[in-house]
């Protein structure tokens, strides 16, 4: 059997070492020379993989970009337990004690509303981080079982990325 090759990974939000995905994706931004060529040289390599939480993300930038702040509190939202599950496994599997597919299966049955508390416990959130996706979860469901028929606004779709962002780090540096 032959071994696969693993692909390229970039990470959505972070081309090169000086410009961020935000930095590229603010309107009339584009990217230098220098960012370009760290495309190039990474896409030149092989597949590209994008990891799912990363592409949860881009998709909530978009539709932030078409103006269309529902879909940016749901993607963003789901971007959010996909990092808040990788971040419980984690931390649950961390010391050996539990394994990773026990973590897994965990988190899966556990409530989204409940592990911002369990990491809160863990010191991997803080209080206002944990309330914030507390309200998000809150915002999403009010939208997916038509509770809430306000228009979201800028600010709010722009925070629920924010978090969402925060959370796909924190996820990253806990499974490295």
């Amino acid at each position: 059997m032959r071994r696969r090759e693993r692909p390229t990974v970039i990470y959505a939000w972070e081309f090169g070492e000086d410009k961020s995905i935000d930095d590229l994706i603010r309107r009339g931004s584009s990217l230098d020379e220098k960012s370009w060529a760290a495309v190039r040289t990474a896409v030149s390599a092989g597949p590209v993989d994008t990891e799912f939480g990363d592409e949860l993300i881009l998709d909530a930038r978009a539709f932030y970009h078409s103006n269309d702040f529902r879909m940016v509190v749901l993607v963003a939202a789901i971007a959010a337990e996909f990092s808040l599950t990788a971040l419980v496994q984690s931390c649950l599997s961390r010391d050996g004690r539990v394994s990773r597919n026990q973590a897994g299966k965990y988190s899966e049955l556990e409530s989204n509303r409940r592990l911002p508390i369990l990491l809160q416990a863990f010191g991997l959130l803080e209080n206002a981080e944990a309330e914030a996706v507390s309200q998000l979860f809150d915002r999403r469901n009010g939208i997916v079982h038509a509770k809430n028929k306000r228009a979201v606004s800028r600010k709010t779709a722009n925070q629920a990325i924010e978090l969402a962002q925060l959370l796909r780090r924190r996820a990253r540096e806990a499974t490295q």
